[in-house]
């Protein structure tokens, strides 16, 4: 991936990786002096990892227990651990990867509308000429898709939870699987009942 970029407000856009990837760093990421945007210290008390929260693509733990059914952003009280709004993350990690699922399979000219639902307006904007420049309509594999909260906070009227996805990609038929890592930031505002929408994409 080539390192010039075109900023938009706080956005940078890189170029696109692959055909039918979305790719954008993020103000949420971490900077080199160790610092998140958050102006705190990228550790693991300033995340919210819990054991619960590293699952498959069947929202199965890797310890082995199961993800709870609750809907995006809908509040449980199961475990103690929730996000900023009371998701447990399990349930928010499931939504999480049929969320990159769908946007991965209408990333597309034809879906421009439907692909600004799930993006904030600064993140559509500046990727609008990217989207609808992509008329290929093959649609890359994700497999063995792994989903983890690696941060959770509340930051200027708004609750942010990042997601790191890791598994392989095949961008068609005929290409071989190769790794891949990205982290996805989700947003919404603080006390609201507004559904999560994505912020940034960024290649790790």
């Amino acid at each position: 991936m080539g390192s010039s970029c075109s900023c938009y407000r706080f956005l940078c856009i890189p170029q696109i990786r692959r055909k039918k990837k979305l790719a954008a760093n993020n103000p949420y990421a971490p900077n080199n002096s160790g610092q998140n945007n958050f102006g705190r210290p990228s550790s693991p008390q300033s995340t919210a990892r819990q054991s619960g929260d590293n699952t498959n693509i069947f929202g199965q733990s890797v310890a082995g227990s199961a993800a709870t059914q609750a809907p995006f952003g809908a509040a449980s009280m199961n475990s103690g651990n929730q996000l900023p709004d009371g998701t447990e993350p399990a349930a928010f990690l499931r939504i999480a990867r049929q969320r990159f699922n769908h946007i991965q399979s209408v990333n597309s000219a034809s879906n421009v509308e439907e692909i600004r639902r799930y993006l904030t307006p600064e993140l559509y904007n500046s990727m609008y000429s990217d989207i609808v420049a992509n008329q290929d309509q093959d649609v890359a594999e994700f497999s063995n898709l792994n989903a983890m909260v690696v941060e959770s906070t509340t930051e200027n009227g708004q609750y942010v939870v990042s997601v790191r996805f890791t598994g392989t990609v095949s961008e068609d038929l005929n290409s071989l699987p190769q790794p891949f890592t990205e982290i996805w930031h989700f947003v919404k505002p603080a006390g609201s009942q507004q559904d999560w929408v994505v912020a940034g994409i960024q290649q790790a």
